[in-house]
C-alpha cells in the first residue's frame, strides 16, 4: 500500500493485490482531486473491484 498527498489537498491510495490465482499482482487505486472529487482506478478483473470502482 502507498499513499501520496499534496499542499492542495489532492493526493492518492493504491493497494497493491500479490498471491492469489484469480486476482494476481493487481492495482486498486482510490484518488482525491483538489476540488474534493474522488475517483477510483482498478486493474483487476471487474467482479473484484470495490463497488466504488463499478
Amino acid at each position: 500500500m502507498s499513499a501520496i498527498t499534496g499542499v492542495s489537498g489532492a493526493g492518492s491510495i493504491a493497494c497493491t493485490i500479490i498471491g492469489n490465482t484469480d486476482v494476481p499482482v493487481k492495482v486498486i487505486k482510490w484518488s482525491r482531486a483538489a476540488n474534493g472529487t474522488l475517483t477510483c482506478s482498478s486493474s483487476a478483473d471487474f467482479k473484484f473491484e470495490p463497488k466504488e470502482c463499478n
